[in-house]
């Protein structure tokens, strides 16, 4: 499978639990519309017990989930079933830990909403003591309130009246493929939470919260044309 974004919805094989660095992480198994399938790992806090908002925030916005109790992942599995989403992914090179050869191996890097191997080794799936240990910070970061469900207009509602669109200076048109894989390159020294954290801190600047699903080819050149104000070692 090349490198792209492709349909596909969860298989309803979720687990939650530990992982052996200490971080606290969700698997979950995707099957992809067109035939196989592949898990992504949910990096749910960093090794320091820290919560990883951005992956909380995604799991709710996708999924409905309250991001305070991550076992409802596993207790909502068949529902998640339901949800279609769009897999980002990535052929990604690496040396195998026991041959010590070079392998090649399909990555999901994002999961979003609809516009290789399994996932990590789960240490501990202990509910009890996970949510001892996670729930309040869980809790007090997602405030218990549920994510809002997304609901369709009525039909015969008005439509809202939308203020006249800013002029901008023309740019390029491009991809969300072509714009990660400059950031990558741009910033390939340095770790892939930074990169990531960058991203995201670039599609807010440029876009505010307009879902990356809904990018027309000018506003990811327009995202290109902000990548090439940041960094001079840009490779496009």
């Amino acid at each position: 499978m090349e490198n792209g974004a492709y349909p596909a919805r969860p298989t309803g094989n979720v687990h939650v639990g530990d992982h052996s660095n200490g971080c606290l992480i969700c698997n979950m198994e995707f099957a992809f519309d067109g035939g196989g399938t592949i898990f992504n790992t949910f990096w749910l806090t960093t090794k320091d017990g820290a919560i990883n908002t951005r992956t909380i925030d995604t799991l709710k916005e996708i999924f409905g989930w309250d991001g305070a109790d991550p076992f409802w992942l596993e207790d909502h599995a068949s529902e998640l079933a339901e949800i279609a989403v769009d897999l980002v992914v990535e052929n990604e090179t690496f040396i195998g830990k026991q041959d010590g050869l070079e392998h090649t191996a399909l990555k999901v890097k994002w999961v979003n909403p609809v516009g290789g191997g399994g996932g990590n080794k789960i240490e501990n799936s202990d509910r009890q003591a996970l949510m001892s240990k996670y729930g309040a910070k869980l809790r007090a970061v997602s405030g218990g309130t549920p994510a809002a469900k997304k609901t369709t207009p009525p039909a015969s509602a008005p439509a809202q009246a939308t203020p006249p669109p800013v002029p901008k200076k023309a740019v390029l048109p491009s991809d969300m493929n072509t714009c990660w894989k400059a950031l990558n390159e741009a910033m390939a020294d340095k770790p892939r939470a930074e990169v990531e954290a960058k991203w995201f801190e670039i599609i807010k600047e440029v876009h505010d919260d307009k879902p990356q699903t809904d990018y027309t080819p000018q506003d990811w050149g327009t995202v290109m044309a902000k990548l090439k104000t940041l960094f001079d070692n840009l490779p496009f």
